[in-house]
C-alpha cells in the first residue's frame, strides 16, 4: 500500500507541474517510467503484483485502503478529463484512462523498466493521437 500511495503521490505530482491538460495527461501516463528510475523495488512490487493477489484474502482494512486508492485513481481521472473537455461522464473518463492506464501497462509495464527513450516517446504519441480523436 506504501508503494502504492507513493506512486499516485508522484503521479499527482508530475500532473500538477504541468499547465496544459495534454501535457498533464502525458505527465501522468508516463509516471510508471519516472517511478521506476525513482523506486526499481516498489515498481516491482506495485506493477509487478496482480490486483487479485492482494485482496484475495486480505483484512478488511487493507481492501479498504486499495477502495480508497481506487477512489483516488477515479479522481485524477476525472479531474483530467475535466481539464480536456469539461466533461465527467464515463466515455471521456474511460479516454483518459486509456491515456494513463492502458497505454502505459501495453507500452511500458510488460517490458524491462525503466523503459527506453523511444519507448516514452512513442506513449507520448500515442496519448496526444488519441486525445485529438475524442
Amino acid at each position: 500500500m506504501r508503494a502504492a500511495r507513493r506512486f499516485l503521490a508522484l503521479q499527482k505530482q508530475a500532473v500538477d507541474a504541468e499547465d496544459e491538460p495534454v501535457r498533464a495527461i502525458i505527465a501522468a501516463s508516463d509516471a510508471p517510467a519516472v517511478f521506476s528510475e525513482q523506486y526499481p523495488t516498489s515498481t516491482r512490487l506495485v506493477f509487478g503484483t496482480r490486483r487479485e493477489e492482494l485482496i484475495g484474502d486480505a483484512p478488511a482494512e487493507v481492501q479498504a485502503e486499495l477502495r480508497a486508492l481506487d477512489i483516488d485513481v477515479r479522481d485524477l481521472l476525472i479531474r483530467l478529463s475535466i481539464a480536456v473537455w469539461d466533461r465527467k461522464d464515463a466515455a471521456s473518463v474511460a479516454v483518459i484512462e486509456d491515456c494513463v492506464v492502458g497505454l502505459p501497462t501495453g507500452l511500458m509495464l510488460r517490458r524491462p523498466m525503466p523503459p527506453s527513450g523511444d519507448t516514452r516517446r512513442r506513449l507520448a504519441a500515442a496519448v496526444e493521437a488519441i486525445l485529438s480523436v475524442k
